[in-house]
């Protein structure tokens, strides 16, 4: 039995032509989706995808079929992380227990290519944020997304071994309509292509891409999915015949995916001004239910750590203007998710202009933080960073909003620091930086019998903490 990635129409445009490799960490929440045609399993092809949540993992509907539109077991399905390599030595793959396919997919048509696998086990990495449907602009003809993706260099070329990820601009509707006629959905479909007359082979996705995310950036540095590789044309990197993307952003599908996708969010009992207590609730959400979330907790500083906990905190901010909460809810043993969210804090309210009594104004309705701000910084890294000579590499992303300055790291071990760098904050770059184990450091990595040990790196601009995540590196 073939499978239904191998039997679209005739040489499908969906594989990364005239990209470039991706390099180690760059995009923790790209995998390979491993497909069997038989039983036992096999494991003779593959799509992308990419983590959205803890355990949800989103593709092309079309991965999960046969060749007749069957769906296929869960058995024969296994999601590769943590690598650009899709066959390293050391694979990190998870079973899948469930799959979703959206609803309205045509096997034919291609309309609503999207499913959502849930893993059997969470998955450390950072999962990649769906794009919300306010967010039109970051999709609009004229922008530019990145795709990624393992397949074919060239129409009649190999997959690549390696991620690789290509830019390529969105383009408007009748680009598609006019080579691809009914077979294209403006309503359900994104179109993305070089201009019209640039040099073939031209930037595209291609065979083996299916799957892979269409990102956006959403303007904090960080990427937002805006599409998934779908379908289809008579050749690769051909102007005239461009990509097909599936449309997440699609009010009925955007609505599907974030209910099947573990949510943070939050609630102001009114609208906060400086120096009032206002009281913040967990509106998180779980597709399995209310009460899945157990724990809460909340970065109210913005320092990156999440220091208080509680489904609902009361707490005051010292200074009117643009503020950022996170929230992480979790479940022990289960999925988690965290989101950081911008929103405005009004002026003092017993602080009137001249002329005015205080408190004479009557307060604003209570506003929900509607607009999702990432962190100030991203740290990204090997799965487990290796030491050599006494130190280990990472990535910093930081988002164009970063403060400027000198951003300092710290890897602490509980509260002790043993290691350190320095590097100039570059906003909306990437910085690679060599981290330094103290003497202390390398002690207790040498010390320890499972040559690894689990640290917290911070990254900070003088007291202002932008970014934090916990590692394991060895020896």
């Amino acid at each position: 039995m073939l499978l239904a990635v191998c039997l679209g129409s005739p040489a499908p445009a969906a594989a990364i032509v005239r990209g470039d490799l991706a390099v180690q960490g760059e995009f923790p929440a790209q995998g390979v989706l491993r497909i069997s045609s038989t039983a036992p399993p096999d494991f003779d092809s593959f799509c992308g995808g990419t983590l959205i949540g803890s355990r949800q993992f989103l593709t092309a509907a079309r991965c999960t079929k046969d060749d007749i539109g069957d769906a296929l077991p869960f058995a024969n399905f296994l999601v590769r992380l943590g690598d650009v390599d899709r066959s390293p030595a050391s694979p990190d793959d998870y079973l899948v227990t469930n799959v979703e396919v959206a609803p309205g997919f045509g096997f034919a048509t291609h309309r609503n290519d999207a499913a959502v696998l849930t893993l059997t086990r969470v998955a450390d990495y950072e999962p990649t944020r769906v794009v919300d449907p306010a967010e039109t602009d970051l999709w609009a003809p004229g922008a530019t997304g990145t795709v990624l993706g393992w397949g074919r260099t060239s129409t009649a070329g190999t997959s690549s071994e390696f991620l690789r990820k290509v830019d390529v601009p969105i383009v408007d509707s009748p680009r598609c309509s006019i080579p691809y006629g009914a077979g294209f959905d403006p309503n359900l479909m994104l179109c993305a292509a070089d201009p019209l007359g640039s040099p073939q082979p031209a930037h595209d996705s291609c065979v083996d891409d299916w799957g892979g995310p269409l990102l956006v950036p959403d303007g904090s540095g960080l990427f937002a999915l805006a599409g998934i590789v779908s379908t289809r044309g008579n050749s690769c990197g051909d102007p005239a015949k461009p990509g097909i993307y599936t449309r997440m952003g699609a009010g009925a599908l955007n609505t599907w995916v974030h209910s099947r996708t573990p949510e943070a969010n939050f609630g102001f009992d009114h609208t906060p001004r400086a120096n009032e207590p206002v009281r913040l609730t967990s509106t998180s959400h779980h597709p399995a239910g209310a009460d899945y979330f157990t724990t809460v907790r909340w970065d109210l500083d913005g320092d990156g750590r999440f220091d208080r906990a509680g489904q609902s905190v009361v707490h005051t901010f010292p200074a009117a203007g643009q503020q950022v909460v996170g929230i992480e809810a979790s479940r022990p043993g289960g999925d988690k998710a965290t989101a950081y969210f911008a929103f405005s804090v009004g002026p003092d309210p017993n602080a009137a202009p001249p002329g005015e009594q205080p408190g004479t104004t009557p307060p604003p309705p209570a506003v929900t933080p509607r607009h999702a701000a990432s962190p100030l910084a991203t740290i990204s890294a090997a799965k487990r960073p290796k030491v050599r000579r006494g130190r280990f590499r990472i990535r910093v992303k930081f988002a164009k909003t970063a403060p400027r300055g000198t951003a300092v790291i710290e890897v602490f071990r509980g509260k002790r620091i043993i290691g350190i760098a320095r590097t100039r904050v570059r906003r909306g770059a990437t910085k690679r930086v060599n981290v330094k184990l103290t003497s202390t450091g390398k002690r207790l990595l040498g010390a320890s019998s499972t040559r690894r040990l689990k640290v917290r790196v911070r990254v900070r601009v003088g007291h202002r903490a932008l970014r934090s995540k916990t590692l394991t590196i060895r020896r």
